[in-house]
């Protein structure tokens, strides 16, 4: 996963990840990433980052 210039990382790097780690399915991944503090999104489609 590489920071982007505008900041974050890409939502499908991140996702990927996740999966990696044991988060196999979609809901178990966004519950996750719910908990995190201070997150954010930015962008749409295939350019949708995630800021922490």
């Amino acid at each position: 996963m590489q920071v982007q210039p505008v900041g974050g990382y890409l939502a499908n790097e991140v996702g990927q990840v996740l999966h990696t780690l044991g988060l196999t399915d979609k809901a178990a991944r966004t519950r996750f990433l719910k908990a995190i503090p201070g997150l954010r999104e930015a962008g749409v489609g295939s350019t949708k980052r995630l800021i922490f």
